[in-house]
């Protein structure tokens, strides 16, 4: 956060790693490993997800940390919706089901 006010350029990172990150993180949730924004390595997603907000508190301490910390807790806890999907997969063995519900959920009737 400090950084960016002072005027530090972003790390350069390629597309492509970046590209393949948001597909991991899509796949794999909470419950899998993100790419580490400071070290570009793989990490549990809860401590890069940690890491992250640590970074952003003096930030988040203006206006919404509380909410930010009780959100990342139910999302650790509940987990995404990847692993939603996946769980309605495996109950189902439906791809038609997945989707179904997904349809609800996303509708707000789940």
């Amino acid at each position: 956060m400090h950084e960016w006010s002072a005027g530090a350029p972003a790390p350069g990172v390629p597309a492509t790693e970046l590209r393949l990150a948001r597909w991991q993180a899509g796949r794999d949730g909470a419950e899998g490993h993100l790419l580490d924004p400071g070290t570009l390595r793989p990490r549990p997603a809860p401590e890069v997800i940690a890491a992250l907000v640590d970074h952003l508190r003096p930030a988040l301490a203006l206006t919404d940390l509380a909410a930010v910390e009780r959100g990342v807790e139910v999302v650790l806890r509940r987990g995404t919706g990847a692993r939603r999907q996946r769980d309605v997969g495996e109950r189902t063995g439906d791809l038609g089901a997945v989707v179904a519900d997904a349809v609800r959920v996303t509708g707000g009737e789940a």
